[in-house]
């Protein structure tokens, strides 16, 4: 065989592979990004002033939490992804920022930072993510069901001054991803407004107070 015979042919078994790969492999999904709607909580008119700074941790999650995946349980409790969007930012990271709003927008703290700033602060706001999802029903609709379990610290003392668990539920009447995003900034929004609450209500009892009260040379230790 000559040398351009033998090169034609190895050119046409390239396009027939090629052609046959582009029949095999499956197209690009193109999934859309979503972040949660502007927050709008309006801290409470008779919320008292905390006259200590705040620092808030990322919650902590199961790595199927921990991720931009949304996420729907069915009746039968089998749990299934949506294909075409996801969010912007891990959950954990979403509901951290929109207490951290929360807290700065309601104007009550000396401080709010988080675990990343490294500012010093009073209390520390530690949490776990137990839900943020969609439990479908059998009619079409669902619910956007979101758990957090709080725990505010008390970091002079090292003592976890009050512990709570928060659910938000919101229904919806279909689970179009415009309805549901809706839908998660109304239960993100309620659930900041709860912990703001909590988190002032319990600081403010705790705060100087003889069960978290530190001697000076403990203090120099625990620095």
């Amino acid at each position: 065989m000559s040398a351009i015979l033998r090169g034609r042919v190895l050119f046409a078994a390239a396009m027939l592979a090629g052609v046959s790969a582009c029949s095999i492999l499956p197209a690009p999904v193109v999934r859309t990004p979503y972040v949660l709607p502007m927050g709008t909580v309006t801290a409470d008119a008779e919320l008292p002033a905390a006259g200590w700074s705040l620092r808030v941790v990322t919650p902590q999650a199961v790595r199927s939490l921990d991720s931009r995946q949304w996420w729907i349980v069915a009746p039968d409790a089998s749990v299934s992804a949506y294909k075409d969007v996801l969010w912007a930012e891990t959950a954990p990271v979403m509901v951290r920022e929109r207490l951290i709003t929360a807290f700065v927008d309601a104007r009550r703290f000396s401080g709010v930072s988080n675990e990343l700033s490294g500012l010093p602060a009073d209390f520390e706001l530690e949490s776990s993510l137990r839900a943020f999802q969609v439990l479908s029903q059998p009619g079409g609709g669902g619910v956007v069901y979101i758990r957090l379990d709080a725990d505010l610290l008390h970091l002079d003392s090292r003592r976890v001054v009050a512990d709570q668990v928060f659910e938000e539920r919101v229904e919806v009447p279909n689970l179009k991803a415009e309805t549901l995003v809706q839908a998660y900034g109304q239960a993100s929004d309620a659930l900041a407004k709860d912990v703001l609450s909590w988190a002032i209500g319990q600081g403010n009892k705790h705060w100087q107070a003889d069960s978290t009260r530190v001697e000076p040379m403990l203090l120099r230790k625990l620095q």
